[in-house]
């Protein structure tokens, strides 16, 4: 990626400046609390991927595919643990946890834009006009369908385990792919064929 499209090299030298210096600078309260709030837009992100999966990996190659749903699937995790971790520790303090919602919303926001805009220059989409508005407003509908997923966060009784994006009836995929995972299959080769497969649907459908 970096090869291809040289700012994110430096955009990621970037944010590994920013993280290192809040880890100096920050107390546990505020680390914790913007953990907690960052991996909430992670995991509803990966929920969201999990949701398209047929589309977007229709003719994705099978280890990308199945390296990219693996990272998905631990990602309810990571949201759930680090919620953990600050409800065990400055659980009485909820409007700060929201408050770290907030501000990691914002933070993603910003990195998330200022990395695609380089990318959409470089494939050359800014050059035309109406590709241009295409291409930035799927960027923007994304960020909008994550604020949007991120509703029920705000709530006190959250639990990212509760989640409406995060249940069995909403993420078959999630629980097919444990369900393989947990009955010793390689994850990594699971292809197009397998996940209709561990899905048990028709192979057709897939």
């Amino acid at each position: 990626m970096a090869h291809k499209y040289p700012e994110l090299g430096r955009h990621d030298v970037e944010a590994r400046e920013y993280f290192e210096t809040m880890a100096k600078k920050h107390n546990l309260k505020q680390m914790v609390g913007f953990t907690a709030g960052y991996e909430t837009f992670t995991f509803l992100a990966g929920m969201i991927i999990l949701q398209n999966h047929d589309r977007w990996f229709k003719e994705a190659d099978p280890v990308i595919k199945g390296l990219w749903v693996w990272h998905q699937v631990e990602e309810i995790e990571h949201g759930a643990v680090a919620f953990e971790v600050y409800q065990k520790l400055f659980g009485k303090h909820e409007w700060y946890r929201k408050w770290m919602v907030v501000r990691a919303a914002i933070h993603m926001a910003h990195q998330t834009i200022k990395s695609y805009t380089p990318m959409a220059r470089r494939e050359g989409w800014l050059r035309n006009p109406f590709r241009a508005i295409s291409r930035m407003s799927y960027c923007f509908w994304m960020l909008g369908r994550l604020a949007y997923a991120a509703l029920p966060v705000l709530r006190k009784d959250y639990h990212p385990r509760k989640h409406p994006i995060a249940t069995s009836a909403q993420n078959p995929i999630q629980i097919a792919w444990r369900r393989y995972e947990g009955q010793g299959g390689d994850v990594l080769e699971i292809d197009h064929v397998k996940m209709a497969q561990i899905m048990r649907v028709p192979t057709q459908a897939a």
